[in-house]
């Protein structure tokens, strides 16, 4: 629910929330619930004008092994309202170097063995194209700070999610970046997580995932097991007597491509240089992408460029995802 709420069964308080990204589990206290009709009431207190009860989020009042599904439509009315957005706190973590100097710099030189970042919704706006160079100085500064200059960072690429999100380019520039900062800096890996965020939450649920990718990628990186499973990339782009094939490795030399969800490939579009794109099908042969192309000769071709990526999703024959990604077609 956005933003805060109070809620009532029956007249009587349950729980409350003060945001959006707290999980709303509340418990009914003994002799509140009654026999026939009983009555739930959400106060919710919306501050700046995109109030609402997330559409996709499951509502169910639990006892015992029974649960009752309360999605669907409900009554509401509007208690009070203003003529301008409640006033914004002035957060510390919001301002330059905030959040570094309240948190990291207070743990500088204590002991780590690596860093795991999972961070880049808020670059995705007006800056997105420079998260790779301010990525790359965070990194160097934490480096230094710790006097680690081997210091192995651990990037969580950003997962699907578009319900607050402006398809402007934004999420697939810094997942680009995220990706790339693992291809140009010594000691830093990337792990793909399209299918492990929700369209409709930028606080993904699914975090077991993340963690057994970030598992494998640091028994890599951190612990040398070269055989540690790692997704597989675009290694080359061939365009030939009308077809665009691209290959792809994950290390191992057959990577054995597939679906996560056993539907042809998906999310792959041509782009031409006005910048006209179009959407095409693709099949998969051995370890490439194979993808007929039109008599119009594309400049480039892309991947699960945009914000929630979800159809036909690559993967290899070790379940890992493939990362977006945008190539030009020599």
């Amino acid at each position: 629910m956005v933003d805060s709420d109070e809620t009532f069964v029956n007249g009587v308080k349950v729980g409350q929330s003060e945001h959006q990204y707290l999980s709303r589990d509340y418990m009914v206290p003994e002799g509140v619930l009654k026999a026939g009709c009983n009555e739930i009431d959400v106060r919710l207190v919306v501050e700046h004008g995109t109030g609402r009860v997330t559409p996709g989020k499951h509502m169910h009042l639990d006892m015992g092994d029974d649960s009752y599904n309360l999605d669907g439509t409900w009554t509401y009315s509007i208690g009070a309202r203003t003529d301008a957005d409640c006033p914004g706190e002035d957060f510390v973590r919001w301002k330059p170097l905030g959040l570094y100097n309240g948190m990291t710099a207070t743990c500088a030189g204590y002991a780590a063995r690596a860093a795991l970042w999972y961070q880049g919704e808020s670059n995705t706006g007006d800056v997105a194209d420079d998260y790779g160079r301010m990525l790359a100085a965070m990194i160097g500064c934490w480096r230094k700070a710790w006097g680690q200059q081997r210091l192995p960072f651990l990037i969580v690429q950003l997962p699907m999610f578009s319900i607050d999100g402006v398809e402007d380019g934004g999420w697939a520039l810094v997942r680009k970046h995220q990706w790339q900062a693992a291809k140009s800096i010594e000691d830093v890996a990337a792990v793909v997580t399209l299918d492990a965020g929700d369209w409709n939450d930028l606080h993904p649920w699914n975090k077991s995932v993340v963690a057994d990718r970030l598992f494998a990628a640091v028994q890599r990186l951190v612990y040398g097991k070269d055989d540690a499973p790692r997704s597989p990339e675009p290694t080359g782009v061939r365009l030939a007597d009308g077809r665009l094939t691209i290959a792809f490795d994950d290390g191992t030399g057959d990577c054995g491509l597939d679906t996560m969800d056993g539907a042809d490939p998906g999310e792959f579009e041509l782009v031409w240089e006005d910048g006209s794109r179009h959407t095409v099908p693709a099949r998969v042969e051995g370890n490439t992408v194979v993808i007929d192309v039109p008599w119009r000769r594309p400049a480039a071709v892309r991947y699960a460029w945009r914000n929630a990526p979800s159809h036909g999703l690559l993967c290899g024959s070790n379940g890992l995802p493939i990362p977006p990604f945008a190539e030009s077609i020599a």
